[in-house]
């Protein structure tokens, strides 16, 4: 294998951090619910990466015991594994990855928490009319993350 060939192997990708990370959730039965139930999301992961979104616009956290469901590798959907990346970065205060992806895991819980409720609420959600005022939303919320890779105004 040439020099050129070799280094063009080592170059870093966005998803070099997911490493052996495993995305988890506390409430497995939520999943169930909007997931295989109702057919709100195709998959676990789909509704894990929404609600990490939601979780962080809206600062929706919660700490509680969680189990594992799928390998960060093994998200075979390059749109949710670019949102997840996106989200680490967002996260990306200088902590170490395993504080950051607990700290995402904690968004991820607290989004789903949110999205079931609203569900039970309204008997439906679509998912445009949950982000349509997230422009707004973001603009306020970059200012409150500590984020090294922003800069700062």
């Amino acid at each position: 294998m040439s020099e050129e060939k070799m280094s063009q192997n080592l170059q870093s990708t966005p998803y070099d951090w997911f490493g052996q990370l495993r995305l988890q959730y506390s409430d497995h039965s939520v999943y169930d619910y909007l997931v295989v139930e109702e057919k709100l999301f195709t998959d676990r992961w789909h509704l894990w990466s929404f609600a990490l979104v939601y979780g962080i616009l809206h600062n929706k956290k919660e700490k509680n015991k969680r189990s594992t469901f799928v390998p960060l590798t093994q998200i075979s959907d390059n749109h949710v594994r670019d949102m997840i990346a996106m989200c680490y970065l967002l996260l990306d205060d200088g902590r170490t990855t395993k504080e950051i992806f607990s700290e995402m895991n904690e968004y991820a819980d607290g989004g789903v928490t949110e999205l079931n409720k609203i569900f039970k609420e309204n008997k439906t959600f679509t998912i445009p009319n949950l982000v349509k005022d997230a422009g707004e939303l973001w603009n306020k919320r970059v200012k409150d993350l500590q984020n090294i890779n922003l800069a700062k105004s």
